[in-house]
Order: structure tokens, then C-alpha cells, then sequence
């Protein structure tokens, strides 16, 4: 009888508690900019299985105070919750540049080819495909998702200028290689870091178009790659050694720091 009362908190912390257990995790880089901006990078809601994390991330980004934020897709899962995204959003900072929102493979499986355009972000925007410059030195780049979208990488970079700091934001990671060397950073989502990792063996399962990519930094090519481990949750409602991310990105002026990835 001990055993199997000790054996119950066991089984049930990646269902009841980590899923919920919100990590913000904090990263720098130097880019061609003229003064700093902090960016806030959510990623794979699917809502709106979240929990207690309806409170914790709209709260977690008011005490960040970030300049933007940027959502790379998966805000929905199978049962195409359109309801949920609009009230999700809506409950987020107002932020001096914005929020900016590309598809994920769930925004076209769930809801086809009027993913953008019957889904209400409220105060954000969808970012497909194309360029939003957002200050002199700061363009945002959105692009579609490999794995159920379009990309286009020739459409998403026309008009952008090399003299300011180009951000992309996309949904799977294996569209990065589309884009490498083009801009300063890519942010990408998807892979929900396995959801499942063991020690020393990292990630059990990893969905198609991650291309290998698990979660954090890599750099294959010229262009850093950030790869975030999401929020909520896809196939099974189970998160282990792999808590759901809020990352919080400071560029900064290349003079000033290095990157740290």
C-alpha cells in the first residue's frame, strides 16, 4: 500500500503538474539594431487545453514588459477552436510594436484554407508570407508552415532592407533551411521539445518537420535558429522533463553583447 501511495504522485506529475508548470526562459542576442527590443516568442497553444497557464503567460508577459510578441503557429488543435484563440489573445499585454501571428500545421488541418482569415486575433495580426517593418532597424518576417502551408521566401523578403535587423518567425523548424543566411533570426515552434524527454536521451518523439530540431539553439547555416518547446500539448496531454516555454529574447546593438546561443 506505501508503494502504490508513493507511486501515485509519480504517475500523475506529467499530466496534473507539469503541463502547467510554465518556464520563461530569458535569451540574448546582438543584431544590426540601433537600440534594444525584448521579444516574446509563444508558440503551440492549441487551445484550449492549457490550464492554469490562461493566467500564468498573459501574466508572465505584463512582467516582462516586451516590446513585441510573436505566436509561430499551432494555436489550435484538432477541434479547431476558433473561440478560444480570440479570448487566449485577447487576455495578452497590449505591447508598444504588437503581435504578430503566423499558421502552424493545425491552422490548415483544423480549419483549411481559411485559417487566417476566419480566425479573429482581436488585437493581432497574421503575418504570412510577407514583411511588417516595425521600426528603422527592426523588420519582422512571417512565413507560412512548410508542413501544411506555403512559404514563400522570395514574397516574404521583397522590400526588405539588409540596413536593419531582420527577425523571421515561422511555424516547423524545417523551413528554416528555406531562409538561412537571408535574415539575422529565425524563430520557429512545432516540436513541442518531444513533450516526452528522458535524461541523457532528450527527446522520445518528434513530430514530421522538425528535421531533427528538438528545442533551444542551433545553428546549421549562417542564421541562428531558435526552436521553442511550446505551450500546450498535441496527441497526449502529458508533458515530462520538457516544461511548456514562454522565451524571452533581448536584441540588443552588436557593439553591446554577443550571442548567447
Amino acid at each position: 500500500m506505501a508503494a502504490l501511495l508513493l507511486a501515485v504522485p509519480s504517475v500523475a506529475y506529467p499530466f496534473l503538474i507539469e503541463p502547467s508548470w510554465l518556464e520563461v526562459t530569458h535569451h540574448r542576442a546582438n543584431l544590426p539594431i540601433a537600440t534594444p527590443v525584448r521579444i516574446a516568442l509563444l508558440s503551440d497553444l492549441h487551445l484550449p487545453g492549457v490550464g492554469r497557464l490562461w493566467d500564468l503567460v498573459p501574466a508572465a508577459l505584463l512582467e516582462a514588459q516586451v516590446d513585441l510578441i510573436v505566436v509561430a503557429g499551432d494555436l489550435v488543435g484538432p477541434d479547431g477552436d476558433r473561440a478560444a484563440v480570440t479570448r487566449f489573445l485577447g487576455r495578452l499585454p497590449r505591447t508598444p510594436l504588437g503581435t504578430y501571428v503566423v499558421p502552424g500545421n493545425w491552422e490548415y488541418w483544423a480549419l483549411g484554407g481559411t485559417a487566417t482569415t476566419s480566425v479573429d486575433l482581436g488585437d493581432g495580426h497574421w503575418l504570412v508570407n510577407q514583411p511588417i517593418l516595425l521600426r528603422p532597424d527592426l523588420t519582422l518576417i512571417g512565413l507560412d508552415d512548410e508542413l501544411a502551408g506555403q512559404p514563400q521566401v522570395r514574397r516574404a523578403l521583397a522590400g526588405t532592407s539588409t540596413q536593419t535587423a531582420r527577425v523571421a518567425v515561422l511555424h516547423s523548424p524545417s523551413g528554416a533551411a528555406a531562409i538561412d543566411g537571408q535574415v539575422d533570426l529565425v524563430l520557429a515552434g512545432h516540436t513541442h521539445g518531444g513533450q516526452v524527454r528522458l535524461p541523457g536521451l532528450g527527446a522520445l518523439f518528434l513530430p514530421p518537420g522538425s528535421d531533427g530540431y528538438e528545442a533551444g539553439w542551433y545553428r546549421r547555416g549562417p542564421t541562428p535558429l531558435y526552436v521553442s518547446r511550446g505551450l500546450g500539448m498535441s496527441v497526449l496531454p502529458v508533458r515530462l522533463f520538457c516544461r511548456p516555454e514562454l522565451a524571452i529574447f533581448d536584441l540588443v546593438p552588436q557593439a553591446n553583447l554577443q550571442n548567447d546561443q
